[in-house]
């Protein structure tokens, strides 16, 4: 009875630079251009090799040792970015010196109201990224496979109306 062994399938030099190059950014197209393939092809190549199961394989041990080595978890970057988003959220008072008074004095509109401020840049970013991390924004397709003979005419006019409604 032969015993059925998995064999390792060593990487190319291209693959081995390609992963080194993803983990910094993943950014397919740009890694695989430094792993030496065609500026006209490193689009499809990245996505290629990104599909490559050896590849992933090996994508996924790097992470790890990336994230063993720098001791950050998810946690922590959610948590840090709530506290951006926060911070950023928080209304400050534009506040001036009033050199007659000798004193700092908040900025009033021209209803008499204090003006207040709040960096917008920085809590969009944080809660961008928030959002993607929920999963409420994303780039990719979700396809669904289904053997539409099984389905019933109700669940066929439903799928055809959320696709006529997506386009």
């Amino acid at each position: 009875m032969a015993k059925n062994k998995q064999k390792k399938k060593k990487l190319t030099q291209k693959q081995k630079i390609f992963i080194k190059e993803y983990v910094i950014d993943f950014n397919a197209t740009r890694s695989a251009k430094e792993a030496g393939y065609s500026v006209k092809t490193a689009k499809q190549q990245g996505s290629n090799l990104l599909s490559n199961v050896y590849v992933q394989q090996a994508l996924t041990i790097e992470i790890n040792k990336r994230n063993k080595r720098t001791e950050l978890t998810q946690d922590e970057i959610i948590e840090d970015l709530r506290e951006v988003k926060n911070r950023c959220m928080q209304k400050v008072p534009v506040m001036y010196y009033d050199k007659e008074d000798k004193e700092y004095k908040q900025e009033v509109d021209e209803d008499g109201e204090g003006v207040w401020r709040f960096e917008a840049h920085g809590a969009n970013r944080a809660l961008e990224l928030l959002g993607k991390h929920k999963q409420m924004f994303s780039d990719k397709v979700v396809v669904e496979k289904r053997d539409l003979k099984d389905l019933s005419e109700e669940e066929l006019d439903a799928l055809i109306a959320k696709q006529n409604s997506q386009k």
